[in-house]
């Protein structure tokens, strides 16, 4: 539900020097979701994921996720950005 003066902007963005579209960015999540298809896409290795011992909640209501890992990754913002 968008409240006034907050809106959800959609983005996009380099990661891996692999160009991300529609990233979607709220400002309301303390999570950030990296989908495992978009993972994939971008040739990482899942061994360098490091371990999560906490679930997702309401992500789908009533049903717990547990993330497959969590990783730090670059990402670049901006009109510099070559491609």
């Amino acid at each position: 539900m968008v409240e006034a003066g907050r809106f959800p902007l959609v983005v996009t963005a380099v990661i891996k020097r692999v160009r991300v579209t529609k990233i979607l960015m709220d400002g309301g999540s303390g999570i950030n979701i990296l989908y495992k298809d978009a993972f994939d896409k971008l040739n990482m290795d899942i061994r360098k994921l490091h371990a999560s011992l906490s679930p997702f909640h309401s992500i789908v209501p009533g049903r717990p996720f547990m993330p497959l890992g969590m990783i730090d990754l670059f990402v670049t913002f901006g009109d510099s950005v070559h491609y």
